[in-house]
């Protein structure tokens, strides 16, 4: 995740139009030189999966940045706003993944109390009791 910083500065000027400032530039320079020493030191053995996700990882971070930021004034600037439809949002995209995964069985019994903690689904329910709570004040 060490190339957030140059993925940011890249998707914003290629979809917010933005411009960097000199130093920000360099800053991604030194980043970007960090990355490719460190990934290329003879002592260091790194699969190439793991680059590949690694790098994946460092562009959705970057995207996720310029959504949010793209997305704020659609809620008038409130993040507490934002946050909350992005976890609704992210609430309803899991479901395909639930079936698609297999794993509606394991959902199903926590849901039941079932598994091996009896008291994950009070965990999680009082989770998010608080989160809800704290995101409508």
């Amino acid at each position: 995740r060490g190339l957030v910083l140059p993925f940011t500065v890249l998707f914003s000027w290629f979809l917010l139009k933005t411009h960097s400032s000199p130093a920000t530039l360099a800053a991604v320079g030194i980043v970007c030189l960090g990355f490719f020493l460190g990934i290329s030191a003879e002592n260091m053995t790194a699969s190439s999966l793991g680059i590949v996700l690694g790098v994946a990882s460092s562009v959705t971070t970057a995207v996720h940045a310029i959504v949010v930021k793209r997305s704020l004034p659609i809620v008038n600037g409130q993040t507490l706003d934002l946050v909350y439809y992005s976890n609704l949002l992210s609430a309803g995209v899991i479901v395909p993944f639930i079936l698609v995964s297999g794993e509606l069985g394991v959902v199903t019994e926590m849901a039941m109390g079932g598994s091996d903690n009896p008291h994950a689904l009070k965990t999680f329910l009082t989770g998010a009791a608080i989160t809800v709570s704290l995101s409508h004040q």
